[in-house]
């Protein structure tokens, strides 16, 4: 036939968006200053505010991508929110209704703005690990990162990684190698939600919908991974979500 239809991808309704936000976020650490002499003033501690490397190679990554489509792209941050404020803070679902493409960048270990949309898209309350079962997979992650998800756990034992909520079985793992022991290679993991949603906020870009992925690694370089096979085209239909306003959620 001499009538061509375009199949719809990822890639193109990326491109249709017009315009891309990347949403960074950094997390606040306390740094605790002792006293030189005992007679100083007590010891006193110093929040700063910090981005992972690897969420800046992620973002680097999509950046060049999304101009190799012909867009511009800015990016906005979020400072880290601690689940005490983080009950009072504002609805971020309009924030991204707004006809462009939103890449969120970031799991729940540095991102509390993911966890609220990727809370919000599955129908949760954030910060909710009972919630877990509500979401296709679930991170596992060490006691000693201290996070706390509707779409994770601390695991029970020392397998860490994506745990599919269906059968229960790990479908991708993170191992942690001491950087003395070389010639041995870790492995890592993380989760990509793509999600179509109709716009609701006024705005000049004349699309129907909002394009929002989310970049979530199990540590850094998963996030790095999952930018690394958002912006793969072979990628665009497999990452496609055919149902506007049901996001997907899938396993790197």
């Amino acid at each position: 036939s001499d009538l061509e239809i375009e199949r719809e991808d990822l890639r193109s309704a990326m491109v249709r968006c017009g315009g891309a936000v990347l949403h960074k976020s950094s997390r606040t650490l306390q740094e605790v200053l002792n006293p030189a002499r005992p007679d100083h003033e007590p010891k006193y501690a110093i929040r700063r505010e910090f981005l992972s490397v690897w969420d800046e190679q992620a973002s680097r990554v999509v950046d060049d991508y999304v101009g190799r489509l012909g867009m511009r792209a800015h990016a906005k941050w979020h400072p880290w929110v601690t689940r005490a404020t983080s009950a009072k803070h504002p609805n971020d679902a309009d924030e991204i209704r707004d006809g462009l493409l939103h890449v969120l960048i970031g799991s729940p270990v540095t991102s509390a703005f993911a966890e609220r949309v990727v809370s919000w898209l599955f129908g949760v309350p954030p910060l909710q690990p009972t919630k877990a079962s509500s979401f296709p997979y679930t991170f596992l992650w060490p006691l000693y990162r201290d996070v706390v998800s509707s779409f994770g756990t601390a695991s029970p034992t020392d397998e860490y990684g994506i745990r599919c909520n269906t059968t229960g079985t790990i479908v991708a793992r993170r191992t942690m190698i001491e950087t003395r022991k070389k010639g041995r290679v870790g492995v890592d993991g993380g989760l990509i939600v793509v999600v179509r949603l109709p716009v609701k906020r006024s705005t000049r870009n004349r699309a129907h919908e909002s394009l929002v992925v989310v970049l979530l690694g199990l540590s850094g370089p998963g996030t790095l991974a999952c930018a690394e096979v958002l912006c793969d085209p072979r990628n665009a239909e497999a990452l496609y979500p055919p149902q506007a306003g049901v996001p997907i959620m899938r396993a790197v």
